[in-house]
C-alpha cells in the first residue's frame, strides 16, 4: 500500500516538473517579445481655418505597457504619444478635451492618415489594424464622464468644449510580421464652421 502511494507522488512531481519547464520558456519568449517588438508615435492634431480650437486638457486614464513620453505642443493644438515596446495586449486610454476658442459655432470630425514610406494616406480604423495590428477607437463626448455620446448633428458652441475618448490596442495572434518595425499615424480632428 505504501509502495502505491510513493510512484504516486513520483509521478506527481515529475508532472510539475515537466510543466514548469513549458511555462518557463513561454514566459521568457514573451518577455524577449516585449523587449525587441515595435514602437508606436501617434499624433492627434487639431486643424482649422480660421477657428481657434485647443487642447484645453488630457488625461490618460488606462494603460498597459512598459512607458510611453506624451506632450502637448503647437499652441495646445497637437498631442503628440509614444511608445517604443508594444507586445500583445497592450493598450492606451485617453480622454481629450477640446475646447472652442473661436467666436463660431462649430462642427467636427476626424482622419486618421498613415505614415506608408514616406507618404501619408488617409486610412479608417480598419486599414489601421491591417497595417500595424493596432485598434483604434474613439468617439466624441458631451461630458467628461464619456456616458452622453455627441449626435450626429452636434455643434461646439463658442467657449465650450468636448470630449474625446481615444482607445487603442495591440492585440493580434500573429504578431510576427509586425516584429521590429516603426509605425507612425496622426489622428487629425476637423473643425468646420457651422453652416446651419
Amino acid at each position: 500500500m505504501s509502495r502505491i502511494k510513493m510512484q504516486k507522488r513520483s509521478r506527481n512531481l515529475r508532472l510539475s516538473t515537466a510543466l514548469v519547464a513549458p511555462m518557463l520558456f513561454i514566459m521568457l519568449a514573451s518577455v524577449a517579445y516585449a523587449a525587441f517588438s515595435d514602437s508606436v508615435a501617434v499624433t492627434l492634431g487639431l486643424e482649422s481655418g480660421v477657428m481657434d480650437p485647443r487642447i484645453s486638457d488630457y488625461w490618460v486614464i488606462g494603460y498597459c505597457g512598459y512607458g510611453y513620453n506624451i506632450a502637448l505642443i503647437n499652441d495646445n493644438k497637437t498631442l503628440t504619444v509614444t511608445d517604443d515596446l508594444l507586445f500583445s495586449g497592450w493598450n492606451l486610454k485617453l480622454l481629450i478635451e477640446i475646447e472652442n476658442n473661436s467666436t463660431q459655432r462649430l462642427t467636427l470630425n476626424y482622419t486618421i492618415t498613415y505614415l506608408n514610406g514616406s507618404d501619408w494616406i488617409v486610412i479608417n480604423s480598419t486599414r489601421l489594424f491591417d497595417l500595424t495590428g493596432i485598434e483604434y477607437l474613439d468617439g466624441f463626448y458631451e461630458d467628461q464622464t464619456c456616458e452622453t455620446p455627441i449626435g450626429e448633428n452636434f455643434v461646439l458652441e463658442p467657449g465650450n468644449v468636448v470630449y474625446k475618448r481615444e482607445y487603442l490596442s495591440f492585440n493580434v495572434q500573429d504578431h510576427s510580421k509586425f516584429q521590429g518595425q516603426d509605425f507612425e499615424f496622426h489622428v487629425t480632428i476637423d473643425f468646420y464652421i457651422y453652416a446651419g
